[in-house]
Protein backbone atom coordinates (compact mmCIF):
# COMPACT_ATOMS: atom_id res chain seq x y z
CA UNK A 1 0.00 0.00 0.00
CA UNK A 2 1.27 3.43 -0.92
CA UNK A 3 0.93 6.30 1.55
CA UNK A 4 1.28 9.04 -1.06
CA UNK A 5 -0.37 9.85 -4.33
CA UNK A 6 1.70 11.27 -7.19
CA UNK A 7 0.89 14.90 -6.43
CA UNK A 8 1.84 14.53 -2.77
CA UNK A 9 5.05 12.73 -3.69
CA UNK A 10 6.10 15.47 -6.11
CA UNK A 11 5.22 18.26 -3.65
CA UNK A 12 7.08 16.65 -0.75
CA UNK A 13 10.14 15.69 -2.79
CA UNK A 14 10.31 19.14 -4.41
CA UNK A 15 10.08 20.76 -0.99
CA UNK A 16 12.87 18.54 0.39
CA UNK A 17 15.09 19.39 -2.59
CA UNK A 18 14.40 23.12 -2.23
CA UNK A 19 15.22 22.89 1.48
CA UNK A 20 18.52 21.18 0.63
CA UNK A 21 19.34 23.93 -1.87
CA UNK A 22 18.50 26.57 0.72
CA UNK A 23 20.74 24.85 3.28
CA UNK A 24 23.56 24.74 0.74
CA UNK A 25 23.29 28.50 0.35
CA UNK A 26 23.56 28.83 4.13
CA UNK A 27 26.56 26.51 4.09
CA UNK A 28 28.33 28.79 1.59
CA UNK A 29 27.79 31.73 3.95
CA UNK A 30 28.86 29.78 7.05
CA UNK A 31 32.06 28.32 5.64
CA UNK A 32 34.18 30.26 8.16
CA UNK A 33 32.01 29.43 11.21
CA UNK A 34 32.78 25.80 12.06
CA UNK A 35 30.07 25.44 14.71
CA UNK A 36 27.36 26.74 12.41
CA UNK A 37 28.80 24.76 9.52
CA UNK A 38 28.60 21.50 11.49
CA UNK A 39 25.03 22.22 12.59
CA UNK A 40 23.97 22.96 9.01
CA UNK A 41 25.67 19.82 7.70
CA UNK A 42 23.86 17.74 10.34
CA UNK A 43 20.56 19.36 9.41
CA UNK A 44 21.21 18.72 5.73
CA UNK A 45 22.07 15.10 6.46
CA UNK A 46 18.73 14.61 8.21
CA UNK A 47 16.95 16.21 5.26
CA UNK A 48 18.67 13.89 2.81
CA UNK A 49 17.79 10.93 5.04
CA UNK A 50 14.14 12.05 4.95
CA UNK A 51 14.35 12.35 1.17
CA UNK A 52 15.72 8.81 0.91
CA UNK A 53 12.98 7.57 3.24
CA UNK A 54 10.39 9.20 0.99
CA UNK A 55 11.85 7.54 -2.10
CA UNK A 56 11.72 4.15 -0.41
CA UNK A 57 8.17 4.70 0.91
CA UNK A 58 6.75 5.54 -2.52
CA UNK A 59 6.32 2.69 -4.96
CA UNK A 60 7.57 2.73 -8.53
CA UNK A 61 4.06 2.93 -9.95
CA UNK A 62 3.44 6.24 -8.18
CA UNK A 63 6.83 7.58 -9.28
CA UNK A 64 6.11 6.57 -12.88
CA UNK A 65 2.80 8.43 -12.79
CA UNK A 66 4.60 11.77 -12.50
CA UNK A 67 4.21 14.01 -15.51
CA UNK A 68 7.24 14.87 -17.61
CA UNK A 69 7.12 18.44 -16.26
CA UNK A 70 7.26 17.14 -12.69
CA UNK A 71 10.13 14.82 -13.51
CA UNK A 72 11.98 17.64 -15.26
CA UNK A 73 11.48 19.93 -12.27
CA UNK A 74 12.83 17.34 -9.85
CA UNK A 75 15.75 16.59 -12.19
CA UNK A 76 16.62 20.30 -12.42
CA UNK A 77 16.54 20.61 -8.63
CA UNK A 78 18.75 17.54 -8.21
CA UNK A 79 21.18 18.89 -10.83
CA UNK A 80 21.28 22.26 -9.07
CA UNK A 81 21.89 20.53 -5.75
CA UNK A 82 24.72 18.44 -7.18
CA UNK A 83 26.32 21.53 -8.74
CA UNK A 84 26.11 23.35 -5.43
CA UNK A 85 27.62 20.35 -3.67
CA UNK A 86 30.55 20.33 -6.07
CA UNK A 87 31.16 24.06 -5.61
CA UNK A 88 30.83 23.73 -1.85
CA UNK A 89 33.37 20.90 -1.77
CA UNK A 90 35.83 23.02 -3.75
CA UNK A 91 35.33 25.94 -1.36
CA UNK A 92 35.73 23.74 1.71
CA UNK A 93 38.91 22.22 0.26
CA UNK A 94 40.30 25.72 -0.33
CA UNK A 95 39.45 26.70 3.25
CA UNK A 96 41.05 23.50 4.56
CA UNK A 97 44.23 24.22 2.60
CA UNK A 98 44.33 27.79 3.94
CA UNK A 99 43.83 26.52 7.49
CA UNK A 100 46.59 23.94 7.15
CA UNK A 101 48.99 26.58 5.81
CA UNK A 102 48.09 28.87 8.68
CA UNK A 103 48.71 26.12 11.23
CA UNK A 104 52.03 25.25 9.62
CA UNK A 105 53.14 28.90 9.65
CA UNK A 106 52.09 29.29 13.28
CA UNK A 107 54.04 26.22 14.33
CA UNK A 108 57.11 27.36 12.40
CA UNK A 109 56.91 30.85 13.92
CA UNK A 110 56.60 29.38 17.43
CA UNK A 111 59.61 27.16 16.81
CA UNK A 112 61.63 30.13 15.58
CA UNK A 113 60.61 32.21 18.60
CA UNK A 114 61.39 29.32 20.93
CA UNK A 115 64.83 28.93 19.38
CA UNK A 116 65.50 32.68 19.42
CA UNK A 117 64.43 32.97 23.06
CA UNK A 118 66.91 30.30 24.18
CA UNK A 119 70.06 31.40 26.00
CA UNK A 120 72.86 30.07 23.83
CA UNK A 121 75.56 31.31 26.20
CA UNK A 122 74.37 28.96 28.97
CA UNK A 123 74.12 25.90 26.77
CA UNK A 124 75.76 25.27 23.46
CA UNK A 125 73.35 22.46 22.67
CA UNK A 126 71.50 24.56 20.09
CA UNK A 127 74.54 24.50 17.87
CA UNK A 128 75.73 21.02 18.70
CA UNK A 129 75.06 19.05 15.51
CA UNK A 130 76.19 15.74 16.99
CA UNK A 131 72.95 15.31 18.93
Amino acid sequence: MNLFNTTQYVEIKTEFLKDCISLNKQLFQAVDDLDLLNALIDKRGRLIYDLDTLNVAVDDHTKNQCTQEEKDLMDRLVTMLLDQDQNLMCLLNEKRTELLKSIKNTVQNKNILKYAAGDVSVSGSYMNLSK
